[in-house]
């Protein structure tokens, strides 16, 4: 009866450590942002490699950066390039969410 009931204290114990782990996992806050744009000029389709700055503001005009991270070696394929937003800057605005922020992008 004893060994029998050692054997429900672990599994009981076992779910609960497991149940607590998946909500831990599942509320992760993401650090990285992955960005995404279109980059043209007036001589058409864009195949290169570019650097470019991106800025992140609690105003739509002017202001100070909240967050800024430059990428030397974007790649363009036809016009499209995709970031890691906060891959060599701590995350972009961590905990700020919750009010209106604006982007500049820089090329």
């Amino acid at each position: 009866m004893e060994e029998e009931m050692k054997k429900k204290f672990f599994a009981f114990g076992f779910i609960l450590v497991v149940s607590l782990s998946l909500v831990c996992i599942a509320t992760a806050v993401p650090l990285l942002i992955n960005y995404q744009g279109k980059l043209s000029d007036i001589s058409g389709r864009v195949n290169r490699t570019v650097s470019m700055t991106f800025r992140i503001y609690n105003t739509s005009t002017g202001g100070t950066p909240l967050w800024e991270e430059t990428h030397d070696e974007v790649q363009l394929n036809n016009e499209v390039y995709n970031v890691l937003l906060g891959s060599g800057t701590a995350n972009p605005a961590y905990g700020q969410f919750d009010a209106d922020l604006f982007s500049q992008d820089e090329c």
